[in-house]
């Protein structure tokens, strides 16, 4: 790195306001389905840079605020993802990441394609509080997504999140269920093993409709969520005994 670089990142540290040591909540949400969540507001360039080059990923603890209308219910609501962009611009240069998963996938019709397509989903129950500013554990929030395969050189000058979800069309079971109404979604950035203790209980999985389908697991060719997912599946058709779920 060149001396001129090297001053930069270290007045930019030396610059920044006090932050609490990860995981910590975002301040930043997404409202009305899409949004940008500015990470520097809530995590320093150094705290940032520690985490992501020791895991080379991004988890992300997702805190749902959607109506429990139609078929979502208090203890079980959903949306699906579009698309999430993580974007880092350092001293070497602007770098981004779109390789993201969670433990579950639906079949949903896109609105703005009119074609029905495979998404990843996310799921939790309305009106939960698990992401707040006095949050220290986030073990239990409402689900997890893992940004994979994040790599860059450099001091992180600035980072974002650029989230968008899909806008659902039809009165389909999947669309009318993993649409997104209500408050805005809730973020944080949590350890890795808090995201898989969250996963691992996926209270709001279970309690799912019978109507829609999903699977629990992500499609072919990408990462695959954690081993204890294998156990989850014959727990949720042992909770819900419906043959009209479809959980592979």
């Amino acid at each position: 790195m060149k001396p001129t670089s090297v001053l930069l990142v270290a007045s930019l540290v030396m610059a920044s306001p006090v932050f609490a040591d990860l995981p910590t909540a975002l301040k930043d949400r997404i409202a009305k389905g899409s949004g940008y969540i500015d990470v520097f507001k809530d995590v320093s360039s150094l705290e940032l840079a520690n985490y992501l080059s020791s895991s080379g990923s991004l988890t992300l603890g997702v805190d749902l605020n959607e109506s429990a209308n139609g078929l979502e219910s208090s203890t079980s609501v959903g949306v699906a993802i579009k698309n999430i962009i993580l974007s880092l611009q350092t001293t070497a240069g602007s770098y981004s990441f779109s390789d993201f998963y969670t433990n579950t996938t639906a079949n949903i019709l896109d609105a703005a394609t009119g074609v029905e397509s495979e998404f990843y989903t996310l799921f939790g129950s309305a009106g939960s509080s698990e992401i707040n500013g006095g949050t220290t554990d986030f073990s239990g929030v409402d689900d997890v997504i893992i940004i994979d395969n994040v790599a860059f050189e450099g001091g992180i000058l600035s980072a974002g999140l650029d989230i968008s979800f899909v806008d659902t069309s039809g009165s389909g079971s999947n669309e009318t269920f993993f649409d997104y109404t209500g408050g805005a979604e809730e973020f944080a950035i949590i350890l890795a093993s808090e995201g898989a203790a969250a996963d691992a209980a996926s209270p709001s999985v279970a309690n799912a409709p019978a109507q829609i389908s999903f699977s629990v697991a992500g499609p072919t060719g990408t990462p695959e969520p954690w081993w204890f997912l294998g156990l989850l599946i014959p727990i949720i058709h042992w909770l819900r005994k419906s043959p009209a779920r479809a959980v592979n």
